[in-house]
């Protein structure tokens, strides 16, 4: 069971350094409370800020 988890935190890991050093890769967060989110969302899921593009 270790060796899953282990598993998988080396493949959350794999992607997070693709998603920092990947210069195709657009990360956004919202202005007001900073979570991440897909490019032309409305609004934040957590603080309902209204987002425009």
């Amino acid at each position: 069971m270790s060796w899953v988890v282990a598993l998988a935190a080396i493949a959350l890991g794999v992607l997070l350094l693709k998603a920092i050093f990947d210069p195709d890769t657009n990360i956004y967060k919202c202005p007001n409370c900073g979570l991440t989110i897909a490019k032309n969302t409305p609004s934040c899921r957590r603080c309902g800020t209204g987002i425009s593009w």
